[in-house]
């Protein structure tokens, strides 16, 4: 996991770079169901 972190990280770095960029930054905060209906 380590691993992939630090390979993806000049990725993230570009991404976030990009989105502080911004003027504005949007987001979606809608609900997604993450267990199927009756399990715990």
């Amino acid at each position: 996991m380590g691993g992939s972190a630090a390979t993806l990280m000049p990725l993230i770095d570009a991404i976030r770079s990009h989105v502080f960029a911004a003027e504005r930054i949007h987001a979606d905060d809608t609900t997604v169901p993450v267990l199927a209906e009756g399990k715990i």
